[in-house]
């Protein structure tokens, strides 16, 4: 067997040999394992190439015997990691969609507005999905305080 098994994100590894894509396909089975959490529980944090938690994840799949590459690719197209309980994991664009859905935020057929920080890291990859409705992207990440000031003044007022 030749060729290359592609991952969502363009992460890929190259066979030349069909035991070498089993066994591949072995070891990712060894090193996986099934964590459920509530969605409430979890959080995105964003990772770039110079952060110091990317410089331990890479340590860490160095370690372990898993491919460092992984790291880059989540850098290169999400910028996303999930955090529980001060562990990370690589976020897929994949698992975009579903971490919103559980958090009942329906982007097929909704409006959705994303505020600050998040809109700067989802929109090029929300924008080019083919599964989403409608959304705002407000990129100044001051808009949520800018937001909270404009309602206290509201209920000040209000008093």
């Amino acid at each position: 067997m030749s060729g290359t098994k592609v991952f969502e994100d363009s992460y890929c590894g190259v066979f030349t040999k069909q035991d070498e894509f089993l066994k591949c396909l072995e070891r990712i089975g060894r090193n996986s394992f099934w964590e459920r959490k509530k969605s409430k529980n979890l959080r995105l944090v964003p990772i770039t190439d110079d952060s110091r938690v990317a410089e331990e994840l890479r340590e860490k799949y160095a370690e372990e015997g898993l491919d460092e590459g992984i790291i880059t690719d989540t850098i290169l197209n999400t910028g996303l990691l999930l955090k529980v309980r001060n562990q990370y994991y690589p976020v897929r664009c994949c698992a975009i969609k579903s971490i919103l859905r559980e958090r009942g935020i329906d982007l097929k057929t909704g409006c959705v507005v994303f505020i600050g920080g998040g809109a700067l890291l989802l929109r090029e990859y929300l924008e080019n999905s083919e599964k989403i409705g409608r959304c705002v992207f407000i990129e100044d990440i001051r808009a949520n305080a800018k937001g909270y000031g404009l309602l206290y003044q509201i209920q000040r007022k209000g008093r």
